[in-house]
């Protein structure tokens, strides 16, 4: 199955043209406008794989958490290439992309910044070759994602978080992995899930974790420590 499979949840946009056992062309770039930057990323990887939309048999999007307007357009972009040519989509959110793409066995804790002095994050572990959530995903603190993490014992921690705040980095020498979703894991999970009939509904949206700044209150407060 041919896959064209793409992040753009952070400043880190990530696209790929793959099949279940190769990458046939790979790019990731800087952006500062998703909108803008999203689409020529796109023609760039099917071009460098001699291949056209009309070769893709799946779309793969990552949904986040992350940057809200960055994944927001993914997801449409996502959504309009898919339901647009009839096409098969699959959604896989944006921490489980990191999980995977760590090597290895035991618990990751992949944290990226959410701005305001927080990072959304998650616990995952191996499941068979795979990930799989532990819990639900949090919008904390540094500090307090570190608290929690202490609770499950040896953890990796990975994710832009990192190099973005001072206590992660600071945490162990566990600390390791991608700042950043890579499309190939996603068109590798997505080949997956899509094999499996876990396809993604018209109604597919991204996972915020918090909601949108645009849409709280002047004054509301941040998302309360769990």
């Amino acid at each position: 199955m041919r896959v064209l499979a793409f992040d753009s949840s952070s400043s880190t946009a990530s696209a790929v043209f793959a099949t279940a056992d190769s990458v046939l062309a790979a790019r990731r770039a800087e952006v500062k406008r998703h909108g803008t930057a999203l689409q020529p990323l796109l023609e760039e990887v099917l071009r460098e794989a001699g291949a056209s939309l009309d070769d893709v048999e799946l779309i793969a999007v990552g949904l986040g958490p992350g940057s809200f307007t960055g994944t927001r357009i993914g997801v449409a972009v996502a959504k309009g290439l898919a339901f647009g040519r009839g096409l098969p989509l699959v959604g896989v959110g944006s921490l489980e992309v990191l999980a995977a793409g760590f090597p290895g066995e035991g618990l990751r804790a992949p944290l990226v910044d959410a701005g305001r002095g927080r990072v959304y994050g998650g616990v995952f572990a191996t499941d068979g070759g795979g990930v799989a959530l532990r819990g639900a995903l949090f919008d904390q603190t540094p500090e307090a994602a570190l608290t929690q993490l202490a609770e499950q014992g040896p953890v990796t921690v990975l994710g832009s978080g990192v190099a973005r705040y001072e206590a992660l980095a600071a945490h162990d020498a566990r600390t390791a992995g991608d700042e950043t979703p890579d499309a190939a894991v996603l068109a590798r999970l997505a080949i997956h899930r899509a094999a499996a009939g876990r396809l993604a509904e018209p109604t597919l949206e991204p996972i915020y974790v918090r909601a949108s700044d645009a849409k709280l209150p002047a004054r509301a407060q941040a998302v309360s420590d769990s």
